[in-house]
């Protein structure tokens, strides 16, 4: 898989794979259906990732990743969030080739 943007990837079969990545710029604002990443790409959208900055208990600032929620189609998407994506391998490879 094409690594830009790429965090982490499960492979389910030789052509399916689970892929962790960073919201592509274009789809910074949108919500998820008028992205149309499902129709355009072929792939599925499980869930949305927020990276939240944070304070441990000594007021230090961390940055944490909190699941928003299972991604439905009114999900809003941002350029700093985590997408989880499911798809073959070659419509992923696609999505982030074209994603940024």
């Amino acid at each position: 898989l094409t690594t830009e943007g790429l965090i982490d990837t499960f492979e389910l079969s030789a052509d399916y794979s689970i892929v962790k990545i960073t919201v592509p710029e274009r789809y910074d604002g949108k919500i998820l259906s008028e992205s149309n990443i499902r129709s355009e790409f072929d792939i599925t959208v499980l869930a949305i990732i927020s990276r939240e900055i944070d304070k441990s208990f000594l007021g230090i600032k961390i940055k944490t990743n909190q699941i928003k929620n299972i991604a439905k189609a009114d999900s809003h998407l941002r350029k700093d969030d985590i997408m989880v994506i499911f798809g073959k391998i070659r419509d992923i490879e696609r999505f982030l080739e074209k994603g940024n």
